[in-house]
């Protein structure tokens, strides 16, 4: 670089992991045929939505039990799915990583498998992630878990981060819809 005094390696780095797509999954309305979402940790229902036209998607709770759903509502919901990523992958470099095998090995908080109209599947599993040490409720009771992340496992092969604030719009629960309708 003509004039340049200083060192490349802050504007250049050769690491794959930052260089890479954080892509979960970036599908429209129109090209998502399935979307199933459990919460094995909690009380909360899951359910299952079938899409076979944008105006004609079948809704079903995890007992069987199907729902009529608005098709503005569900398309609504489904466009969250649309460039949907994740913060960062975890690698052997993190810290963490010590720890991926009892995290990935807890019961997750929620199990998300979106398959699109060729086929293609992906799966991603939630998992809590501690809380900062001292950090408290406004009540001034210690958090257990981060408010604003959890750990993921992408596809089975990737441990990711992935933030609270845009996941919150997808792990809606069956009441959501249902209060909807």
């Amino acid at each position: 670089i003509e004039g340049f005094n200083g060192f490349l390696s802050v504007r250049y780095f050769t690491d794959e992991n930052v260089w890479r797509s954080r892509v979960i999954c970036d599908l429209a309305p129109n090209k998502i045929r399935s979307l199933e979402i459990r919460y094995p940790n909690s009380g909360q229902e899951g359910f299952r939505m079938d899409v076979k036209a944008i105006d004609d998607i079948q809704f079903l709770a995890e007992t069987g039990q199907v729902f009529d759903l608005d098709a503005q509502i569900a398309t609504a919901y489904l466009s969250n799915f649309k460039n949907l990523q994740f913060e960062g992958l975890i690698s052997d470099q993190d810290r963490i990583w010590t720890k991926k095998d009892s995290i990935l090995g807890s019961m997750p908080v929620f199990e998300l498998r979106i398959t699109d109209t060729y086929g293609n599947t992906t799966q991603l599993n939630g998992f809590y992630k501690s809380a900062q040490k001292g950090e408290t409720t406004p009540l001034g009771d210690p958090l257990l878990y981060d408010r604003d992340r959890f750990y993921g496992e992408l596809n089975g092969e990737e441990m990711v981060l992935i933030q609270r604030q845009i996941f919150d719009r997808i792990l809606r629960p069956l009441e959501y819809f249902q209060q909807s309708s």
